[in-house]
């Protein structure tokens, strides 16, 4: 028998195909919050694959469209679930000087995230309570576990969410930064629009206001966009009769 020592080969894969990605379990997908999870998709795009995060409060505000508390509340729901880690504070060189941030470890969860639509270790995963996305048509979320009664029904993919999406989305997209929201202020609102108007006619009022003269006035506001006078212009302009 051949005694000889088997030699080991490393293989380092330079061929780029897998820059500018960012692959997100599906596990987190369905167990957050629209914020958790814009929360973790930029630390996870900042960390790479084998990096860590470390990144201000402020910057990650922008980045993610939401307030320092909201901020605060997601990364610690992030942390007790394991799916980050805290290391310590990471000194930085900025514009104004040395400063000290947070820096984060993104953890490995992926055979938890198999685990899990495999049924593996369903009996043994913790029960997380703060949201998935389930419901739909019937191949809807085919490779999410049809009973599971210690999950609760998310909102996230509610309409409700979805005008918060839409808004986010469109002011990133034509004047590339993030707009800050009041939720309970704008909540109340957009549900008392999607009420009266429906999801569809509701994206077409913010695309007319930030589109107007009023939007370069008064900025990214929701309320504003989404009052009697904006909305009043809006069907004077597109539904009257002539």
């Amino acid at each position: 028998m051949n005694n000889q020592k088997k030699e080991k080969i490393q293989i380092k894969d330079e061929s780029n195909d897998k820059k500018y990605f960012t692959i997100i379990p599906n596990y987190v997908l369905n167990h957050s919050t629209h914020w958790d999870r814009e929360v973790y998709i930029q630390m996870k795009k900042i960390a790479g694959e084998n990096g860590t995060c470390y990144i201000s409060k402020t910057k990650l505000t922008k980045q993610t469209g939401i307030s320092k508390r909201k901020l605060d509340k997601s990364i610690d729901y992030l942390i007790n679930n394991k799916w980050i880690t805290f290391i310590g504070k990471k000194q930085i060189e900025t514009k104004g000087g040395v400063q000290f941030v947070n820096e984060y470890k993104v953890n490995d969860i992926w055979k938890l995230n198999i685990d899990y639509y495999e049924g593996g270790a369903r009996k043994t995963l913790p029960s997380y309570k703060r949201g998935c996305t389930e419901g739909g048509a019937q191949n809807d979320y085919k490779e999410e576990p049809k009973k599971n009664k210690n999950i609760s029904v998310s909102k996230a993919d509610s309409p409700h969410h979805r005008i918060f999406d839409y808004f986010n989305e469109e002011v990133k997209k034509r004047f590339g930064v993030f707009p800050e929201f009041n939720g309970a202020r704008d909540g109340k609102l957009i549900s008392g629009r999607l009420k009266k108007y429906g999801e569809e006619k509701v994206k077409k009022i913010i695309d007319y206001y930030l589109d107007s003269e009023k939007c370069k006035k008064f900025g990214f506001n929701l309320s504003v966009c989404l009052s009697s006078d904006t909305i009043n212009k809006y069907l004077q302009e597109n539904e009257a009769y002539v």
